[in-house]
């Protein structure tokens, strides 16, 4: 869920369900997204910060994480936006080096 404060600027919040090595997690973040055109296809930057919740698995500690990243949005049909962007996710907990990878994400906004 989030808000378009104007037609450059979006902003929400998420959540959703991670299988990773140390079991199940729950992420709860942030997101942030600033179009920079106002085109039909226009570039973006965007980031996600937030933190995962275990909810399965032997690991305790509920690491934070943060994914810049930035792509392309393609207004498709009246009020619908397809994006896709590249991210580098990396997340880190208390006592922990950091892990760090890229990810590709696809998605299909509602206006």
């Amino acid at each position: 869920a989030g808000y378009h404060f104007n037609s450059q600027f979006y902003a929400g919040v998420g959540t959703g369900i991670f299988d990773y090595t140390s079991g199940l997690l729950v992420p709860v973040y942030m997101h942030a997204r600033l179009n920079l055109s106002q085109r039909r296809i226009a570039p973006f930057i965007s980031s996600d910060l937030g933190m995962l919740f275990h909810v399965s698995g032997t690991d305790i500690n509920n690491p934070f994480y943060a994914a810049p990243g930035a792509g392309l949005a393609i207004v498709t049909q009246r009020k619908r936006v397809f994006t896709a962007s590249a991210n580098l996710y990396t997340h880190w907990k208390k006592d922990v080096l950091r892990e760090s990878f890229f990810t590709l994400k696809v998605g299909l906004l509602f206006k």
